[in-house]
């Protein structure tokens, strides 16, 4: 009855900014560009409803403020410059780029010695390289630089050059380790994926 009830007292302005968080959430979940605007005109609408609220309610200044800074910060993410570049660019979505498979082959990574490194699952355009070493040295291999090393293809070491695209700790099925895509195709590794 209070869900209903609820219902019955939602303004226009409550419906608008309902319809807003569905399409925003659908342009979201896409990485569509109209992001750029529709979180904007979302943020606007929610800050005109706390100022309704705050004025004929029994809602603080300071709740109706800290609600909208906090929607705000959880929306301000997708517009620093490296998540920005993954919205205009669809190119940086690697992870929609070539079907994964799940095969472990060994890497030699150029400037670490004595230490092989195994893929966790590789395409035509990357790997993901299971690794606390090279995960949490951010020195040697941040985000967005290239790596250089080998990859064991049919019983061949082929010399690769990838860009370290994300970072992650053990996520799921996911160990910790990095993701990398590839600067260039390798020539053998689609009839090794295929064999696999």
């Amino acid at each position: 009855a209070d869900f209903f009830y609820s219902f019955r007292h939602l303004t226009s302005l409550n419906y608008l900014i309902m319809t807003f968080l569905f399409v925003n959430g659908f342009a979201i979940n896409k990485l569509h560009r109209s992001v750029i605007f529709t979180t904007p005109i979302l943020l606007t609408l929610i800050l005109i409803n706390n100022i309704f609220v705050i004025n004929y309610s029994s809602l603080s200044v300071a709740s109706g403020l800290l609600s909208f800074a906090a929607f705000t910060l959880i929306h301000y993410s997708l517009y620093s410059e490296r998540h920005f570049q993954v919205l205009v660019n669809p190119k940086k979505r690697w992870w929609l780029s070539s079907p994964r498979t799940r095969i472990n082959t060994v890497v030699k990574i150029d400037g670490v010695e004595h230490k092989d490194f195994y893929t966790f699952d590789l395409s035509e355009s990357g790997a993901f390289i299971p690794s606390k070493e090279l995960t949490f040295n951010t020195k040697d291999y941040p985000i967005g630089s290239l790596v250089s090393f080998k990859i064991l293809i049919e019983d061949k070491f082929v010399p690769v050059k990838a860009k370290i695209m994300r970072k992650t700790p053990t996520l799921g099925k996911y160990p910790t380790g990095i993701g990398v895509q590839f600067t260039q195709p390798i020539e053998q590794l689609g009839s090794f994926l295929a064999a696999a």
